[in-house]
C-alpha cells in the first residue's frame, strides 16, 4: 500500500535562481495507478517515476517524488505547493497554472469473464445484455467517447462502482463483477500481480484510441526559461524513443507498441 505522503508547505518558492542551477529539489506530485506508479519494498518505482527523475537529471535538478491522492496532487499544483504533475491529460483549468508538455499515451481495454466476453464484443455489447453491469472506479479519467454509454448504464442502474482498481480487480476475482474498464498500465500490473486471475479475458476498446499526456510545469514556482528547459528535456526523451522504451521495461514491448502506434495514428502522428 501507498503510504506516509511527503507534507510540505503550499508557499510558492522558485527552483531556480535566475542563473540557472536549482536551488531545491523539483517537488512532482504522483498517485498510484498500476506500472505509471506503485511501492515496491517502501520505494516508489513506475514509468512516471523513472520519467520525473530523467527530466530532473537531464537540467541537473534533484527530484523528490510527493505522493498523494490524485485530486489533492491537482489542488497542491493549482495552489503552488508542486512544480510538476506527471501522467496528465491535458485540462482547461490544469492550463491556467502550467505549462503542458506531452509525452506519451494512455491505453484502455475491456477485462471480461470468459462467459460474458463473446457476447460483449466492445462495450455497446454490454446493452443487449440483461442485467450485466460495468465495473469502473469512481473518478477514473476515460475516453470521452464512451461517455454516453456510461450515462445510460449508470441511469438504468447498470454501473458497479468500485473505490480503486484493486477493489474492482477484487470484485472480478470474486465473480461478483463480470466486464469492466481498466487503463493499459493498471491490468497489465494486476494480471502480472495475479489480482486480476488469468482466466479473465483482455478485449480491445473500440472508437476510444490511448489517449495523450503529459506533463504539467508550474508558472508559478519554475520561470518560464527554466520551464522551456525542462519541456525540451521531457520532448528528447519522447522524441528520441526513451520514453517508450521506459514504458516497455514495465508494460512489455507488444504491448507499449501497439499502445504508442494507436495512439501516434489517433492524434495526427503526434510524435511522443
Amino acid at each position: 500500500m501507498l503510504r506516509r505522503p511527503l507534507l510540505l508547505s503550499l508557499v510558492a518558492a522558485p527552483a531556480w535562481s535566475a542563473a540557472g542551477p536549482c536551488e531545491r529539489p523539483l517537488i512532482v506530485g504522483v498517485s498510484a495507478l498500476g506500472y505509471a506508479v506503485y511501492e515496491d519494498e517502501g520505494e516508489l518505482r513506475g514509468f512516471a517515476v523513472d520519467i520525473a527523475r530523467r527530466v530532473g537529471k537531464a537540467v541537473g535538478c534533484a527530484v523528490e517524488i510527493k505522493l498523494l491522492p490524485r485530486a489533492r496532487v491537482m489542488l497542491d499544483f493549482q495552489q503552488g505547493g508542486i512544480d510538476i504533475v506527471t501522467s496528465s491529460l491535458r485540462n482547461p483549468d490544469r492550463d491556467l497554472s502550467g505549462d503542458f508538455e506531452p509525452y506519451a499515451f494512455t491505453g484502455y481495454e475491456i477485462v471480461a469473464h470468459p462467459k460474458v466476453a463473446g457476447q460483449v464484443g466492445g462495450l455497446s455489447g454490454i446493452e443487449s445484455v440483461p442485467k450485466l453491469s460495468l465495473g469502473m472506479v469512481r473518478g477514473a479519467q476515460l475516453p470521452g467517447a464512451i461517455g454516453p454509454l456510461i450515462e445510460r448504464l449508470a441511469a438504468a442502474g447498470r454501473i458497479e462502482w468500485a473505490v480503486d482498481f484493486s477493489n474492482l480487480a477484487a470484485r472480478m476475482a470474486a465473480g461478483r463483477v463480470l466486464v469492466a474498464v481498466f487503463p493499459t498500465a493498471v491490468q497489465v500490473k494486476l494480471f502480472k500481480d495475479g489480482e486480476l486471475p488469468a482466466h479473465l479475458r483482455l478485449l480491445p476498446l473500440p472508437g476510444s484510441p490511448p489517449l495523450v499526456i503529459g506533463m504539467y510545469f508550474n508558472r508559478a514556482r519554475i520561470p518560464a526559461a527554466q520551464r522551456e528547459l525542462l519541456r525540451a528535456a521531457l520532448r528528447r526523451l519522447a522524441q528520441t524513443g526513451e520514453v517508450q522504451r521506459i514504458y516497455a521495461r514495465y508494460l512489455g514491448e507488444a504491448t507499449t507498441r501497439r499502445m504508442f502506434e494507436a495512439g501516434r495514428a489517433a492524434a495526427g502522428g503526434l510524435q511522443v
